[in-house]
């Protein structure tokens, strides 16, 4: 039996295999889940809600080489004063 994965771009859930084999989306429980979640939402919250995503997604891109940096820089003088304190 092969390992079927859902068809949401990012998403890497294994998917069984009658999964969207009667016309339904090959998606897994969780994406699938989303879209009942979504009910009672209007289409300018879900605008609001993707705005803030990319918003949280450009500070990311933003930050995470500064952070990573950060972190470089720390571990490299934690191991000089380990080195230091032998």
């Amino acid at each position: 039996m092969a390992n079927r994965m859902c068809s949401v771009e990012w998403c890497s859930n294994e998917i069984t295999d009658g999964c969207g084999s009667k016309g339904g989306l090959p998606i897994c429980d969780t994406c699938r889940g989303w879209n009942y979640s979504k009910k009672g939402v209007s289409d300018k919250q879900l605008l609001e809600r993707r705005e803030r995503w990319r918003y949280w997604e450009s500070r990311m891109s933003y930050l995470h080489p500064k952070v990573e940096k950060m972190l470089e820089e720390t571990e490299r003088k934690v191991t000089s004063i380990k080195r230091q304190n032998k």
